[in-house]
């Protein structure tokens, strides 16, 4: 499948289910599901996050949570990489993607995190546990805020057998904790609670 092809989910954090919906080509029902508003997409789609300025595109997005309060996108949760990945290949996906996040104008917070073409040294150290968690660092653009970040997983020991390689996941994570503090205060307990799913 061409990227042209390829199913996409376009948002900006602030927009109404309605906006997301209509301008998202990757089919998806509304089902109301008590105490939850969120959007989960468990298959492969081009991302457009559609801010302006500052919007970005992320081309092969496995995962993808949004939350939404007050009827409102207040957050997503991205796995923004088609992996999993040995630590090399966990590395080079969030140098990537920070890439795709800095030239789109996002002001990285300095201080936090390490230098994404620092990752692996960081991973690789013996010190540090397997299952553990790199911040590669956060990029603002006004009130909005992108984290990033590498998580690394061992897998389960089954005996007698040789332990599988840990695996290893970038995490994105797009915020506005103004936005997201108004749009709690508006619904305190009530509103209307959906979750979206895939189409059949």
């Amino acid at each position: 499948m061409s990227p042209d092809d390829q199913p996409t989910v376009r948002f900006a954090l602030g927009d109404d289910i309605e906006r997301v919906l209509s301008a998202s080509s990757y089919p998806i029902h509304v089902v109301e599901l008590h105490g939850i508003d969120l959007v989960q997409v468990t298959a492969l789609v081009r991302v457009e996050h559609a801010r302006s300025p500052g919007g970005f595109t992320l081309p092969e997005v496995p995962l993808v949570v949004l939350a939404f309060h007050a009827g409102k996108l207040t957050g997503a949760r991205l796995c923004p990489h088609a992996g999993p990945f040995d630590d090399a290949g966990a590395a080079a996906a969030g140098e990537r993607v920070a890439a795709i996040v800095e030239e789109a104008g996002w002001r990285r917070v300095p201080g936090l995190g390490v230098p994404p073409d620092a990752v692996l040294a960081e991973l690789s150290d013996p010190a540090r546990p397997v299952d553990t968690r790199v911040l590669v660092g956060k990029w603002m653009y006004g009130d909005d805020a992108v984290l990033l970040e590498v998580d690394r997983s061992g897998s389960a020991v089954v005996p007698g057998e040789p332990p599988s390689p840990p695996i290893s996941r970038v995490r994105m994570r797009i915020e506005n904790a103004p936005l997201t503090k108004r749009a709690i205060g508006e619904v305190e307990g009530s509103g209307r609670n959906v979750i979206w799913r895939r189409g059949a």
